[in-house]
């Protein structure tokens, strides 16, 4: 199984409802967040992914300000909303008729969740969110008997459980699969302020079935491609700069390249997150690791994550680095040249300035 590593073109389509780029492809947007939504979510949550205590580790937290913490015959695309560079989603249709939702599309975990219409009565955070009807749609079912009905799932930044049940879902308009589990949560308190202010309602999870908190149901991309929605199970990011960006599902929109011809294609560690080897990370003309270090590809993230030995060495090479201990999180100067930070993937370097 590979990834795609895909670069940056100039320039983005200003479309944001689904269009044709080719005669097999459809493209979805995908939108971004507002500052003021993206700095609360910063500092109404600091937990750091928990990658051991739940099967999923994904974070929806959100950070802007320089603070550091303590070819196909088939193809989809989903057009991605850019929130600040911090949240990215689109829309996903549920039910029939159709329900819509504004969705994260999550790498770091595999469960399809929205809120049911309990949540808001249950979770003041989740009241000015979209509430999905069972009653009113024609195509909903309660998962069979004998099977897991209750769903609770762990992200970095708080709890979600609610009760799982199936429906037709929808994505660019009509890449449909039907009979889908999804669960319908009845409690968000777990999240906090950052699910009150974030701009989507629920995620859709795009990482591997060995992740999903029922283990027999199918994740959706794997149902899309068992009803012939796409040939293969691949998807590709691409993620605007203050600006629209692109969920391709099926494979890759080459129009969204610089060149095609350059794919970095690189292996997976295992199919459980989009776990792969990077050869070393570098902060500056300082290597960070040595040796292969395992990273996760987690799109449900603006976050970078590392052990904190290796984030400390870089914390103290930065000039005036001051901890806020009310925050735990690292104010830096913003004056302060930061060198720039860099992984190694396949003997690729990609630099974050």
């Amino acid at each position: 199984t590979e990834i795609t590593m895909l670069t940056r073109s100039l320039a983005l389509s200003a479309a944001l409802a689904a269009t044709a780029v080719s005669a097999d492809l459809l493209t979805i947007p995908i939108r971004k967040v507002p500052d003021n939504v993206h700095h609360a979510n910063l500092l109404s949550s600091h937990t750091p992914p928990r990658l051991t205590v739940m099967r999923s580790a994904s974070a929806v937290a959100t950070t802007g300000r320089k603070l550091i913490r303590g070819g196909t015959d088939h193809e989809e695309n989903v057009v991605l909303h850019d929130l600040q560079n911090a949240q990215y989603y689109g829309t996903v249709s549920i039910g029939s008729p159709p329900q819509e939702f504004e969705m994260v599309f999550d790498t770091g975990s595999s469960d399809l969740w929205i809120p049911g219409q309990t949540c808001a009565s249950n979770s003041d955070n989740c009241s000015s969110k979209s509430a999905y009807v069972k009653t009113a749609s024609s195509s909903f079912s309660e998962v069979a008997a004998g099977s897991m009905s209750n769903f609770s799932i762990r992200y970095g930044s708080g709890d979600v459980s609610g009760k799982f049940g199936l429906d037709t879902v929808t994505v660019a308009e009509d890449y449909t699969v039907e009979g889908q589990t999804f669960a319908l949560v009845d409690s968000t308190d777990g999240l906090g302020d950052v699910y009150e202010n974030a701009a989507f309602d629920g995620i859709l999870g795009l990482a591997f079935q060995a992740l999903s908190q029922d283990p027999q149901a199918n994740t959706f991309i794997a149902n899309l491609q068992d009803q012939d929605g796409v040939d293969r199970a691949m998807f590709a990011f691409y993620l605007g700069d203050e600006s629209d960006g692109e969920l391709a599902i099926g494979g890759y929109n080459e129009d969204r390249m610089q060149n095609p011809n350059e794919i970095n294609w690189v292996p997976l560690a295992m199919p459980a997150y989009w776990l792969i080897a990077m050869d070393q990370v570098k902060f500056g003309d300082t290597v960070i690791t040595i040796g292969q270090t395992g990273g996760i590809m987690d799109t449900g993230t603006s976050l970078i994550y590392g052990p904190e030995d290796q984030v400390m060495s870089m914390i103290d090479a930065i000039p005036g680095a001051e901890l806020i201990p009310q925050l735990q999180l690292y104010l830096i100067p913003c004056e302060t040249d930061l060198p720039d930070l860099e992984f190694q993937i396949e003997g690729q370097p990609y630099n974050i300035p």
